[in-house]
């Protein structure tokens, strides 16, 4: 059985809020429409969310995830 967080997070008037991932994701793919490169996009996610991401490898390959799938 799901918890029933889940069951409500899946109802039509459930208002969903982005999660930390969530906010990089979405501060990544504004930069990749804003023409930024790979690298300032990693920096920029290293610098907002150092927490997550403690070498810019990390984030890096975070970026890279998102380019393959949304990129082009």
């Amino acid at each position: 059985p799901w918890p029933i967080e889940r069951l409500q997070a899946l109802s039509p008037d459930y208002r969903p809020r982005l999660g930390p991932e969530g906010e990089a994701a979405l501060l990544a793919l504004q930069m990749i429409a804003s023409n930024a490169s790979n690298m300032e996009i990693a920096g920029e996610l290293q610098k907002r969310h150092a927490a997550r991401w403690a070498d810019g490898e990390q984030a890096l390959a975070f970026v890279r995830k998102l380019v393959a799938r949304y990129g082009r």
